[in-house]
Formats: structure tokens, C-alpha cells, sequence
């Protein structure tokens, strides 16, 4: 809800709306081309379908509010954004780069330090504590393991998962579309994920 606030802040602060700000200064800027909340008829055929186990099935999941929007006249901040992993790719390695990608600078490097420091502290227990928009590893275990203690990335409704190391200058990102997958599955497959990014970077 409060990402959903935020989009509003923006389009006041603005004077835009919110999908046009993000277009003109994030999404064109970075070559984010295939990222929209309102995909064509194209890329909806390129869109990943999500599924959900049901008797020992892997089944089409029931209705939610992240299916493709049809005749959608406003965007949904919180959640209906549609993008592929080469442009997810582009907005982390701009994060990685502490708000600048290839001499271009999207958020200043102050933003970025913000956004990314725990701003919970004590309110939030265990591993993970959340940012501005991020959540921010304070002890790295479980799933987390392998990452540094600072690392910030996003976990989605449909366990959508990435992250980013700045530390050990890489970020992870893993596509998939779940319904009703519980988080200790979720788990192993987040932490082979880094184990093995961070296996092929690590210099022989």
C-alpha cells in the first residue's frame, strides 16, 4: 500500500503520471525496453505463465490481481509492472553502480546510500531488515547465506527474488512465477542460485 502512496507522491511532485515519470526517467534512459505496465499484445506473448501445485500438479494458478492487465487505465505501483530479466538486468547493474550505469547517472549516489540502510532497526527482528523500497541483509543465513551483510534486493508476490552485492560487485536475479510456493522451497533454490553465481566469479 505504501508503494501504491508513493506513485501518487510522485505524480503530485511531478506533475506527471506515474508511469510516464518512470518511463522518461528511469526505464528509456537505462534501454529498458520491454518493461511496462501495460504489455502489448506481443510481449504478452512472451510473458511467463505462472502456475501453482495442485495434487501433486503443476496447474494454472486461481485468479490474482498480478494477471496481465486488459484495458487497464492506470498502473498498479505496487505490483503490475511487466519487464523481462535482460531489462531487470539493466536496473541493477545501475544499483550496483551506485545509481549510475555506463556514465549515466539515474539517482545520486547519497539516494541510493539511503535507500539502501536499514530503516527499521530494531522494529523489524530477525535476518532481514527493510529499507526504502529494499530489504537490506543484517545477517546473512538461510537463503542469504552467501551474501555480504548490507546486500539489498526485492522479493515478489509470486517469489520473483533478486539481489545485489555490492560488496562482492555482482547481483543475482531469479525469474519465476509461483503461486502458493512456500517460502522454505523457495529457499533452496534463492540460495543455490547465489552459491553458484558467486562460485563462477570468485577468480581461480
Amino acid at each position: 500500500m505504501g508503494i501504491d502512496v508513493l506513485g501518487r507522491l510522485i505524480e503530485v511532485t511531478s506533475g506527471r503520471p506515474y508511469e510516464e515519470f518512470l518511463d522518461q526517467r528511469v526505464f528509456k534512459p537505462l534501454g529498458m525496453k520491454d518493461t511496462t505496465f501495460y504489455p502489448s499484445p506481443e510481449q504478452l506473448e512472451r510473458a511467463a505463465e505462472a502456475g501453482m501445485k495442485r495434487d501433486g500438479k503443476l496447474v494454472p494458478p486461481l485468479r490474482s490481481l498480478f494477471d496481465p492487465p486488459a484495458g487497464a487505465k492506470y498502473p498498479m505501483p505496487c505490483g503490475g509492472l511487466f519487464t523481462t530479466g535482460s531489462d531487470l538486468s539493466q536496473l541493477y547493474r545501475m544499483m550496483l553502480g551506485r545509481g549510475a550505469l555506463d556514465g549515466l547517472r539515474i539517482l545520486s549516489e547519497e539516494s541510493v546510500a539511503t535507500m539502501t540502510r536499514p530503516q527499521t532497526g530494531d522494529e523489524r527482528p530477525g535476518p532481514v531488515a527493510t529499507g526504502l523500497g529494499w530489504a537490506v541483509v543484517k545477517k546473512p543465513q538461510g537463503a542469504n547465506a552467501n551474501l555480504s551483510v548490507g546486500s539489498f534486493g526485492h522479493s515478489g508476490a509470486l517469489h520473483t527474488n533478486a539481489w545485489i552485492d555490492l560488496h562482492k560487485d555482482l547481483f543475482t536475479i531469479l525469474l519465476i512465477q509461483r503461486q502458493g510456493l512456500a517460502n522454505s522451497d523457495g529457499e533452496v533454490m534463492k540460495a543455490e542460485l547465489q552459491a553458484l553465481a558467486i562460485t563462477a566469479l570468485r577468480p581461480n
